[in-house]
């Protein structure tokens, strides 16, 4: 199949605009000044019908879809837990970096959300291009002006790993509102590309979590809500050196607390008991992986994802996403409320 007949069938992309337009008081300058972006449709919240969360099983309900070869379901999270150890990341980089800001990280984490459904990649390609902003940051002093750059570029090199039809140069340029030329965007995939010695195939968040909710049955409701807050988690420079599988884990705790939270067949007394939402049957199908453990990476992540979808946060991408009924509008529904003893109050 022709790649740029496939192109022509994907609807017009709109320019996002460069991300130095960002409302960030001149925190991230541009390079170049850039067309302002057209997408500014406002986003009106859905009326959502919440959904019973059913008991926690074993059954292996990705069994029917042999591209999953569930067969081989724990020795693919084994693989990628022992990786991942070996691969843990660097928390503090921005320390080192002289331009770069974590608000300026969260901006462009942003804005890779809504690049990546213009362009409508596979989830697992976002979740590589952050990791890839993260590990070159990490390894390279970068200008503020060139951070989108970066950006743009990972999504490139990212989607070129994972997707059937990878974005072209001509298309990244122009997504960023041509802030950047297409010699630009090749010259900075190299450096990434030798800087990072062409390791593209490495743990992310995205293959545990989605082996996790196929084994343990979960509905739709709570596979948005596992993706809403494994996008939140991206934001947050504090979550970075945490294991994938962790932060994976501790989204799909989320995910079912704010389910069970949000169902309309529960009863208004009836206590939300952490232990099952956590229950023995999905920490073997985690590998160990106990909820003393993701206690405190869910703690931060549910603050993360509780400003995100404040309508006074600049960071709207989320909210945006998720309140929308094809994402079952989890950024609509009653966060659930953790107390100090990390039990769930009402």
């Amino acid at each position: 199949m022709n790649h740029n007949n496939q192109l022509q069938r994907r609807p017009s992309s709109v320019p996002l605009g460069d991300i130095t337009q960002h409302q960030t008081n001149g925190l991230l300058p541009g390079k170049r000044t850039a067309p302002t972006s057209a997408n500014n449709s406002a986003t009106t919240t859905p009326t959502m019908t919440p959904l019973a969360f059913p008991a926690a099983n074993t059954q292996r309900m990705f069994d029917v879809d042999p591209c999953c070869v569930s067969e081989y379901h724990d020795e693919i999270i084994k693989h990628l837990m022992r990786r991942e150890v070996t691969m843990q990341r660097d928390g503090s980089y921005l320390e080192s970096q002289r331009d770069v800001t974590e608000r300026m990280r969260q901006i462009l984490v942003d804005w890779l959300i809504d690049v990546n459904l213009k362009f409508k990649l596979h989830p697992e390609t976002f979740f590589l291009a952050v990791d890839i902003v993260d590990r070159y940051l990490s390894k390279a002093q970068v200008p503020r002006a060139q951070l989108q750059l970066v950006g743009i570029t990972a999504v490139l090199i990212a989607a070129k790993h994972e997707e059937v039809w990878p974005p072209e140069v001509k298309d990244c340029v122009y997504i960023a509102a041509n802030t950047y030329t297409a010699a630009e965007v090749l010259v900075m995939e190299r450096d990434i590309a030798g800087t990072l010695f062409f390791r593209f195939t490495v743990p992310t968040p995205y293959p545990i979590i989605v082996r996790l909710l196929d084994a343990t049955g979960a509905p739709e409701s709570v596979r948005h809500a596992a993706m809403f807050f494994m996008e939140s988690a991206a934001h947050e420079i504090r979550l970075v050196p945490c294991l994938p599988s962790r932060i994976a884990c501790a989204s799909l705790l989320l995910a079912r607390l704010l389910i069970a939270t949000n169902s309309i067949s529960r009863v208004a007394e009836e206590e939300i008991l952490l232990e099952d939402q956590w229950d023995s049957d999905v920490e073997v199908l985690s590998h160990g992986v106990t909820l003393e453990e993701i206690e405190p990476i869910a703690r931060q992540l549910l603050q993360s994802a509780q400003a995100l979808t404040n309508p006074s946060s600049r960071l709207q991408a989320v909210r945006r996403k998720y309140l929308s009924q094809r994402y079952g509008g989890i950024a609509g529904m009653n966060f659930p409320v953790l107390s100090s003893d990390f039990t769930l109050t009402e």
